[in-house]
């Protein structure tokens, strides 16, 4: 019976732009955003099966590991709300394009305040 394990790790570092649109009353504020950066990505795969031949039987165990570094791209939307004079509590979705075949998506929040 075949066994795999996969795991990775991913790094990426971006800077970019934020614009709010401009609303009344001031409690919510909607923005867009995106950027360019860099990313990082490695993955190790490894495999063990049992191969069965007539009169005989042999463990194969293959492992592999990949690296990438490339441009990342982001795009993104979400909202602030304010909850008491400059306190502000942040939800976010955020799309990140790594390469040609690896694409990540978030979803976030935060706090802020501003003066």
């Amino acid at each position: 019976m075949p066994s795999a394990r996969d795991n990775g790790d991913i790094a990426i570092v971006t800077t970019g732009f934020r614009y709010e649109f401009p609303v009344q009353g001031g409690r919510l504020r909607p923005y867009v955003g995106g950027g360019l950066g860099i990313a990082r990505t490695s993955q190790e795969i490894a495999s063990v099966q049992l191969l069965r031949q007539p009169g005989a039987q042999r463990v194969e165990r293959t492992a592999e590991s990949i690296s990438r570094t490339g441009v990342a791209a982001s795009a993104g939307a979400g909202a602030s709300v304010r909850v008491y004079r400059g306190l502000f509590v942040d939800v976010d979705a955020r799309y990140f394009r790594l390469d040609r075949d690896r694409d990540l998506a978030r979803l976030g929040g935060g706090v802020s305040y501003r003066f």
